[in-house]
């Protein structure tokens, strides 16, 4: 709607020159490929033996989870550290007085600041999905090679690595992990809101 779209210009405006929303955006892009794809792909060779690395997946489902179980704790320590500085700050600059003064109701705050996390899970969760992606693309065509696993005389041999399977599967995780970026966010949000302090919120 008009209005929402308006409390999100206004967001947008508060939080731009924030150095804090820089920095954290910054290493939750930087660190999350990092993590989800480069490190796998350089230590597969774990201390188990080779391709025992935890975040190695061996399927398309496996690859999705791993990027949304990795992304969900960035989102936890940094995406929802974001939310509380920004509002919390706003309270020690009195902003939020200064904008009740204007005509700028409680409500109307709540609203801006639901839009504003309601945006950012939506983006995170996009970017999220792309990562997922390109995971499953590169993992899928560097599959591991199969590892032979003990088993007992006279029993069928057994494989460590089954098929990769659709590059699609196991992409729910993704809305999974949508559903737990939004709750952290509004959490965040009442915290916020309710201890008015940056320190003490976090």
């Amino acid at each position: 709607s008009t209005i929402m779209k308006k409390f999100l210009q206004i967001e947008y405006l508060k939080i731009k020159g924030n150095n804090s929303f820089k920095v954290f955006s910054l290493i939750f892009v930087v660190f999350l490929p990092i993590i989800v794809i480069l490190l796998p792909a350089i230590f597969k060779d774990g201390l188990l033996g080779p391709d025992t690395y935890p975040l190695l997946p061996r399927s398309a489902s496996a690859s999705w989870y791993f990027t949304a179980y990795v992304a969900s704790w960035f989102s936890l320590f940094i995406l929802s550290f974001i939310i509380i500085f920004h509002i919390t700050n706003e309270y020690a600059a009195k902003t939020v007085r200064q904008n009740i003064i204007y005509g700028y109701s409680k409500i109307d705050f709540l609203k801006s600041k639901i839009g504003m996390v309601l945006f950012m899970a939506i983006i995170a969760t996009v970017y999220v999905f792309l990562i997922g992606l390109i995971a499953g693309i590169y993992f899928k065509a560097n599959q591991p090679a199969p590892v032979t696993m003990p088993t007992m005389p006279g029993l069928p041999v057994m494989n460590s690595v089954t098929e990769f399977g659709g590059l699609f599967t196991g992409v729910l995780f993704v809305l999974g992990y949508f559903l737990q970026v939004l709750a952290y966010f509004i959490l965040a949000v009442m915290i916020s809101v309710l201890v008015r302090k940056g320190a003490l919120a976090v």
